[in-house]
Order: C-alpha cells, then structure tokens, then sequence
C-alpha cells in the first residue's frame, strides 16, 4: 500500500521545486477505476488508489492557485 500511496508524495516532493522554478513540468498520476468503488478482496488498493487521486486533485489545485503556475501540467 505504500507504493501505491507514499511514492506519489515523495517524487513529487522531489521534483516540484524544479518545475515550479522553471514554471515548466507535468505530474502524471496513475489511479484506476477501483479509486471511484469500493471493491471486495481488494479493498487495500482500492483505498491507496482513492489516496492517489485525492492527492492529484488536491495537487492540481495547489499547483494552480498557490503557486501560479499555468505551465505545470497534471
């Protein structure tokens, strides 16, 4: 589950400054449709999929309303 969640947060903790800087970059989050239902025997990935488009989300907006940045792609 860690992969699949915590690996969004650290390589974008990486490479955000850089793109910010340049105003320059695209964020590419892979989810699938189990991160919009919920299903049984694979309820752990459905949740780390849910965690890895809120953070998109919530990642986009920041990106264009914090920073300003109309460059940076998600």
């Amino acid at each position: 589950m860690d992969v699949n969640t915590v690996s969004h947060f650290w390589t974008v903790k990486e490479f955000l400054p850089g793109m910010i800087q340049k105003d320059h970059g695209h964020i590419i989050t892979v989810a699938s449709l189990a991160s919009f239902v919920g299903v049984g025997q694979i309820t752990d990935y459905s949740c780390s999929k849910a965690a890895a488009l809120a953070f998109h989300e919530g990642l986009t907006q920041e990106i264009r309303h914090w920073y300003r940045s109309k460059k940076i792609r998600t």
